[in-house]
């Protein structure tokens, strides 16, 4: 039996993928057009990008503990969006 993993920024953090300093993503994010960013424990921004065009974020699941290139979440009640790129924002 196939178990799914998914996680819920809004009821706990999600982990990013392992070559990333930071861990933990925390619940807070900010939607722009080209883009969203989330804020991890530690004050830093990270940019994610996805092949979706995201105005809301209204839920966040992943079937991956991580978010890297390729991995497949959901932002809305949408269809999953694939990762394009999850990159430290020069804004924090």
């Amino acid at each position: 039996m196939k178990t799914l993993i998914l996680a819920t920024l809004l009821v706990a953090p999600v982990a990013l993928a392992d070559v990333l300093p930071v861990r933990q993503l925390d619940n807070q994010i900010r939607v722009t057009p080209v883009a969203f960013y989330m804020m991890d424990k530690k004050g830093g921004e990270w940019e994610v990008k996805t092949d979706c065009e995201v105005d809301q974020v209204t839920r966040f699941e992943t079937k991956s503990r991580a978010i890297r290139e390729g991995t497949m979440i959901r932002v809305t009640d949408n269809d999953y969006c694939e990762v394009i790129s999850v990159e430290l924002s020069k804004k924090s």
